[in-house]
């Protein structure tokens, strides 16, 4: 399936330039495939295969880089695989490959936004609710304190000492709650 996407991307490659020079028009392209499986012999789709292995190989040695594709052109052309064709096509090989880690960057960039976003997301809401339950907790401790106030259990003077969670400001709403 890669040699698919691959293909296509070279298509779509070859046909932007082709338009690019002529003036830019669009156009539509229909596109059918026929899915071959590589075997153990030297034809075009095993040499793909191991091109593609060779590319896996220095793609976890360099990373998507420039680097990792100019080692795969050089490991093929010693191993004869692609030899003739990347000898005269290797910096459109290059391009295209680019273009790939491009689209890979892209994606993974996309990914991590995307990531980065809903834990944001999370985060805000954690934070709301977490305020949301202490303004709940605090209505509940000021309710249960002018309770206490009404019923004559404590003066407003002893609430610092049976509410210590209540600052001067909250024993100042109280007051005023009280005196309502």
């Amino acid at each position: 399936m890669n040699i698919l996407i691959r293909m296509l991307f070279y298509t779509a490659e070859t046909y932007r330039d082709y338009f690019m020079k002529i003036g830019g028009k669009e156009c539509g392209v229909a596109v059918r495939a026929k899915v071959l499986y590589g075997g153990e012999g030297n034809d075009i789709i095993s040499q793909y295969v191991s091109f593609s292995k060779v590319y896996t190989e220095q793609v976890k040695r360099h990373g998507y880089s420039r680097k990792a594709v100019q080692e795969t052109i050089r490991v093929c052309r010693d191993r004869d695989v692609l030899a003739e064709y990347l000898k005269t096509r290797e910096i459109e090989v290059v391009s295209i490959m680019m273009m790939l880690f491009d689209d890979a960057y892209i994606q993974r960039a996309y990914h991590m936004r995307v990531e980065r976003e809903a834990a944001k997301k999370a985060k805000i809401a954690a934070e709301k609710e977490v305020r949301e339950a202490m303004l709940a907790s605090l209505q509940a401790t000021m309710e249960n304190a002018a309770k206490m106030i009404r019923a004559g259990r404590v003066n407003m003077d002893e609430i610092p000492q049976f509410f210590p969670q209540l600052s001067q400001e909250d024993v100042e709403k109280l007051r005023q709650m009280v005196d309502a």
